[in-house]
């Protein structure tokens, strides 16, 4: 059903993504993005697969190798690690969200929250891909954390380039949108465990004061 499905939206011209996060699943969604693609060959697909938990080293190879998009949670690891590690045992909660691995092969992961089944606030899944932190205060795959500007990357410029809005969004440069928000500090001094509660001093929206702090 699922190659049928994706293989129909495929042959379409669709960008396509699957809400996969065990190892089965990611599995499966490679096999029919890959039997798509052999059918009807195509460019620049950028199929996704959203969340893309569970990817030991093997199946990294093959998102990798078939150019996805994954887009990542890392805020889950504080609200659902504990459980991560206790249920799935520690070398499935160690490979979740294998987030530096896939950076470093030069995949371009999205980090996203899924609100509302966890925290919306991006500068929380900044925190955490940085952390990776249960609330217990175990760390799932340390291995995996990326430093502070590889976690502003996904969740800005990779964002945009999963929905090929990279020209107009993601980034401040001439031409594009001009979304952003200003700090109340640096976030480069400020420790990753408080970005979660950093206050905002103001957003923009298309060059648009929209908000600022009293």
């Amino acid at each position: 059903d699922l190659d049928d499905l994706l293989g129909r939206a495929h042959r379409a011209g669709w960008q396509c993504t699957v809400h996969a996060v065990g190892d089965r699943g990611i599995e499966q969604t490679l096999d029919a993005m890959a039997r798509a693609q052999m059918a009807h060959p195509r460019e620049n697909l950028r199929h996704r697969i959203e969340h893309c938990g569970i990817t030991p080293p093997d199946l990294q190879v093959r998102v990798i190798a078939q150019g996805i998009v994954p887009a990542m949670q890392p805020a889950f690891f504080w609200e659902f690690g504990d459980g991560y590690i206790r249920n799935y045992g520690r070398h499935r909660a160690d490979v979740m969200f294998p987030v530096k691995s896939l950076i470093e092969a030069g995949v371009r992961v999205v980090g996203s929250s899924d609100a509302p089944v966890t925290d919306y606030r991006p500068l929380f899944g900044i925190e955490q891909a940085q952390t990776r932190a249960t609330m217990s205060g175990d760390v799932c795959g340390p291995e995996e954390a990326v430093d502070l500007d590889a976690a502003l990357r996904m969740h800005t410029i990779n964002g945009a380039y999963a929905s090929f809005e990279e020209d107009s969004k993601g980034s401040l440069e001439p031409g594009k949108l001009a979304d952003l928000v200003v700090h109340s500090a640096d976030l480069r001094l400020v420790p990753p465990t408080e970005l979660r509660d950093l206050p905002i001093a103001m957003t923009w929206v298309e060059g648009e004061l929209v908000y600022e702090a009293s």
